[in-house]
């Protein structure tokens, strides 16, 4: 009797626990990462080339984790700090900052998302986009082993070069002029040593501190957006420093779609046709669940890579959800 191998079982765990793909998406995933560990010895293959056994097999171990997850999700509190995350997002995104979960591997794809973003944003009008924030997908892994959660952010504007500090003229002793010496009143005497250096020197005053640089000023917002929502929260106020969320728990919550939200969410698809996106057939299958960050037009075409959604839908409404499209190449 086939059986999966704990290599798929641990990704697929994994997978559900972060919270942004469904059903549909992790079987899609697992196929395409894993097609030794499933029997798969065709070479490009599709979802064909999975054994009838093999495929249920998989399909139960999909559904019986997102049951488990979405069990487990009862009991979490309202709001919890995921929650409160997207609250303060949602925050920054009206004062400007694109605000991302988990745009991309690492910072430097992270940042390019948000580029994109902020000019099909401005192009559209509205609040002009001047900064980002997000966390990329190594720090969604360090948030689920427990280690907080860190958010970077940075401005898209450039930064103005900084005015040169001038130096304070220095202060003349009164009685020296800065000799260090009086003159004698008789000349056959030999000078005497100035007071002020034989006086503790006075403190230097501090050089004034630099005005906070643009990126600064983004941080400033994305800390007073998390405490605002009611997060533990720790910045050192340096541009180079992350905006922390040491007790960050992760708990991304599954949201169960319904018809109307499929629509409003098609609705939305404005900045994706302005961007040179195209549709071609929906792939949210009925009964399956969605986060509530896929809400987003742009959320979705970020989750889902070369996927497209389009209008869709039969005469019952039911969500048609589509094959794996074109056959794979197997990955080496």
């Amino acid at each position: 009797m086939p059986s999966l191998s704990d290599a798929v079982l641990e990704d697929l765990r994994f997978r559900v626990v972060q919270g942004f793909e469904n059903r549909e998406l992790t079987f899609d995933w697992l196929l395409m990462n894993y097609p030794a560990d499933l029997g798969i010895t065709a070479d490009p293959y599709d979802a064909s080339d999975l054994d009838a056994e093999t495929t249920a097999l998989l399909r139960n171990a999909i559904e019986q984790a997102f049951r488990e997850k979405e069990k487990e999700a009862e009991s979490w509190r309202r709001p919890n700090d995921y929650d409160r995350l997207l609250t303060a997002f949602a925050a920054l995104d009206q004062q400007g900052i694109v605000a991302l979960e988990c745009p991309g591997l690492m910072q430097g794809d992270s940042v390019t998302c948000a580029v994109e973003l902020a000019a099909v944003r401005d192009e559209l009008g509205g609040v002009e986009a001047h900064g980002y924030c997000f966390f990329a997908w190594n720090d969604m892994a360090r948030a689920i082993d427990g280690d907080g959660l860190s958010l970077a952010y940075g401005t898209f504007e450039s930064e103005p070069e900084a005015p040169p500090i001038a130096s304070p003229p220095p202060t003349l002793c009164p009685l020296c002029k800065g000799r260090g010496w009086i003159a004698p009143v008789d000349a056959t005497q030999f000078p005497t040593t100035c007071s002020c250096r034989t006086l503790p020197l006075a403190e230097t005053p501090a050089p004034p501190a630099p005005p906070p640089t643009r990126g600064q000023k983004v941080g400033a917002l994305v800390f007073q957006a998390c405490t605002a929502a009611g997060l533990d929260v720790e910045w050192e106020g340096r541009p180079e420093a992350y905006v922390e969320l040491p007790r960050f728990r992760w708990q991304r919550r599954m949201v169960v779609t319904q018809e109307s939200d499929v629509r409003d969410f098609l609705d939305g698809w404005e900045i994706e046709l302005r961007a040179g996106y195209s549709l071609s057939s929906v792939v949210v299958p009925a009964r399956q669940t969605i986060p509530g960050g896929m809400r987003s037009p742009y959320a979705l075409r970020r989750r889902c890579g070369a996927r497209k959604v389009s209008r869709i839908l039969d005469a019952k409404g039911t969500f048609r959800s589509r094959a794996l499209g074109p056959r794979r190449r197997r990955l080496r």
